[in-house]
């Protein structure tokens, strides 16, 4: 049993097995390129953050993003809705991205950086090219089952960015009770991008303020 074998049976996927092989195999971030990607993670992600999900209301004590970076929260706890999906691709295009990646965070308050191996989960990576379309990215749509369901189920942390590290998303997630927020952070050079493509209401705007830790309103430009 190959590596990307032995990661699918971990989640026991009968009735899709076949599909998500095919997945993996097309788009999941091969070990060889992993290094390259956390050089430019560390562009944007402050490398010391550590999500605290046993602090209520503490969850984000340390600040996400490297100084320079201006922050977008949205509303989540998800991986991606579709809207957003579409969103963040055309701010994508703007910037001049030719390939995002989703890795998961499994560095948490408590614990050290853990060998995978060692861990009960393997870790989730992906790389995409810029421009796929939402039908491509999450096979599994409406089934309980499946690497996308996986991916996009609200009980995993991940690191969102793009090739060039100019923009980043965080997201947290909120199976237990934690802060169901996504955080953008970018250049401020890609503030009206963000702005014009993700839309904050005013009620919106107001229940990120109440769950943001006030030392992220100062990155705030609405």
């Amino acid at each position: 049993m190959n590596k990307n074998e032995t990661k699918l049976a971990h989640f026991f996927w009968d009735d899709s097995i076949e599909q998500s092989k095919l997945y993996v195999d097309k788009y999941e971030l091969r070990d060889t390129e992993l290094l390259k990607w956390i050089k430019t993670k560390n562009k944007v992600f402050n490398n010391n953050f550590i999500w605290r999900p046993n602090e209520r209301n503490n969850e984000f004590k340390d600040y996400i993003f490297n100084d320079g970076f201006i922050i977008r929260p949205i509303l989540g706890g998800g991986l991606f809705s579709k809207v957003d999906f579409i969103a963040l691709n055309n701010c994508m295009k703007i910037i001049g991205d030719e390939e995002f990646v989703i890795i998961q965070d499994i560095k948490m308050i408590g614990e050290s950086d853990l060998d995978i191996s060692k861990k009960k989960a393997p870790l989730l990576s992906f790389k995409y090219p810029i421009g796929l379309n939402w039908n491509d990215y999450m096979i599994n749509e409406g089934n309980s089952e499946g690497i996308t369901y996986e991916l996009n189920s609200p009980i995993r942390n991940y690191f969102v960015f793009g090739d060039k590290g100019k923009w980043g998303k965080y997201t947290a997630n909120d199976a237990n009770e934690g802060m169901g927020v996504d955080i953008i952070g970018f250049k401020p050079e890609y503030l009206d991008v963000f702005r014009e493509h993700f839309p904050i209401s005013t009620q919106e705007r107001k229940n990120l303020e109440q769950q943001l830790p006030k030392h992220y309103i100062k990155h705030l430009i609405w």
